[in-house]
């Protein structure tokens, strides 16, 4: 019996070597990527910035950085610029979320539907346009509205949450 604890224990530091040799073999690799693709590394390992760095960042450019939280009874906005930093309170998440949701439905109402006639799909698309533009002013109150003074003629940099990402803030 302890010549079988023996082979087991062999087996086992066998397998922390061969461990250490992959992990060895892998670090090598990275290291190459690193070197040889410095894209790839940007991407895979992108320098991350602390409050402070993107304020700078920001402030030094013709910026202004739209950062949301979306939470459950009430959302907020943060709008960092060369005039400094602002929260302003939102209305809740799912308030945000059906106005998201609307509104995207009916910027789908325009696409044309298989078999519709033009004279029903021109009607359909008035319709829709006109939805689209109501819901759109409607949102864009809803969230940008209290950050309307700090956007004139900025370079506007969106971080968004929940389902605001879904939207295109161009």
């Amino acid at each position: 019996n302890l010549m079988d604890l023996r082979d087991s224990q062999e087996a086992i530091d066998a397998a922390d070597r061969e461990i250490r040799e992959i992990e060895q073999k892998i670090e090598q690799v990275r290291s190459a990527t690193k070197q040889n693709s410095p894209l790839y590394t940007a991407i895979r390992d992108p320098q991350t910035l602390d409050a402070e760095e993107v304020v700078k960042s920001v402030t030094k450019s013709n910026s202004v950085l739209l950062e949301y939280w979306l939470g459950t009874d009430k959302s907020y906005l943060w709008v960092i610029d060369n005039a400094g930093t602002r929260a302003f309170t939102l209305p809740d998440r799912k308030t945000i979320a059906q106005a998201v949701s609307d509104l995207r439905e009916a910027l789908a109402a325009h696409e044309p539907v298989q078999g519709e006639s033009v004279e029903s799909f021109q009607a359909r698309n008035l319709d829709a346009t006109q939805t689209s533009r109501a819901l759109s002013k409607s949102l864009s109150q809803m969230s940008l509205s209290p950050a309307a003074d700090a956007l004139a003629g900025k370079r506007i940099i969106v971080v968004p949450d929940g389902e605001l990402s879904s939207l295109a803030f161009a």
